[in-house]
């Protein structure tokens, strides 16, 4: 049986930097496993092989090592996508496949990550004001979608389109088609395939977003 001082002794053994990535670890394994309103502090300290004063050291709350261990993820993600996209590389694409490609990396982010994101999207079930700044945050990192969107309207015809609306409500079905493709479609043999839903799913969006229908419609 591992003693105190033993445990003591593998703290001190850290390089710096690694005890607060140890609790972000952690605390993203604790929050996919028993939810945001079901971890609790010492769970992820004991975790990451930590104390609970040295979680605090890190982070002012549970909110926020939430907000780091669960929402950064996403939000790194999504800030990778408009980079790209500000940065002209995909300024030769057409709206079909712009829409498509950002369709098919939300949709595998969400797949590969659906712990995660089932995590970020329960924690708000009640409605806590402890989340406001996680509520928030998220909120700014689909901002950066509709301000790239609103930069690019009038080259790509979207100047009709209510942004602030649109943006938004495509970004959710993306996230809660790859959700519950468990619940939609049936397992095994059966299931359409993860390229027929995702061509579905961009044939809706460029439609609905652009009004333009696709080559083989």
């Amino acid at each position: 049986m591992t003693s105190v001082t033993e445990k003591t002794r593998s703290r001190k053994r850290r390089r710096r930097g690694e005890l607060r990535a140890d609790l972000v670890v952690a605390a993203r394994d604790v929050f996919v496993e028993r939810g945001y309103h079901g971890a609790s502090l010492r769970q992820i300290a004991i975790r990451a092989n930590a104390t609970q004063a040295d979680l605090y050291r890190h982070f002012p709350s549970k909110a926020k090592l939430f907000e780091e261990s669960v929402f950064r993820p996403f939000a790194e993600f999504l800030g990778q996508l408009i980079s790209d996209w500000r940065a002209g590389s995909l300024d030769e694409l057409s709206n079909a496949d712009l829409i498509g490609g950002f369709t098919r990396d939300m949709y595998e982010f969400t797949r590969t990550h659906r712990g995660l994101m089932l995590a970020l999207i329960s924690a708000d079930a009640h409605g806590d004001e402890e989340l406001g700044d996680v509520r928030s945050a998220f909120r700014e990192a689909v901002a950066q979608v509709i301000a790239q969107t609103r930069a690019d309207e009038d080259t790509r015809g979207w100047s009709d389109i209510d942004q602030e609306v649109t943006v938004p409500i495509t970004i959710a079905m993306m996230i809660s088609t790859a959700l519950l493709d468990g619940w939609f479609f049936p397992p095994g043999a059966d299931h359409p395939g993860k390229q027929r839903v995702l061509d579905e799913l961009t044939r809706y969006e460029v439609r609905a977003i652009t009004g333009e229908q696709l080559a083989d419609d």
